[in-house]
């Protein structure tokens, strides 16, 4: 699986671009994803949620079965008889 990102309709900047954009040195800095239409961004947004949504599940799952597996087993219960 390859690199899952939630933030997919948003433009990829850095400090040095926030800091000209507030300056407003050499006009637009932002340079957003684009799709064919707003259903394809869509689709491609969700798709990118779910999988980083899924990713996140994963490792939860991974972590309390690694948790289970260190806990001592339940004593068996007796019937006082």
């Amino acid at each position: 699986m390859g690199f899952l990102r939630s933030d997919f309709l948003f433009s990829a900047s850095g400090f040095a671009v926030g800091l000209g954009s507030v300056m407003n040195v050499a006009g637009s800095y932002y340079s957003f994803n684009r799709s064919a239409s707003p259903a394809v961004a869509d689709a491609r947004a969700m798709a990118a949620d779910f999988g980083v949504v899924g990713k996140d599940l994963r490792a939860a799952m991974r972590m309390e079965s690694e948790a289970a597996r260190m806990q001592p087993a339940p004593e068996a219960e007796t019937n006082g008889a």
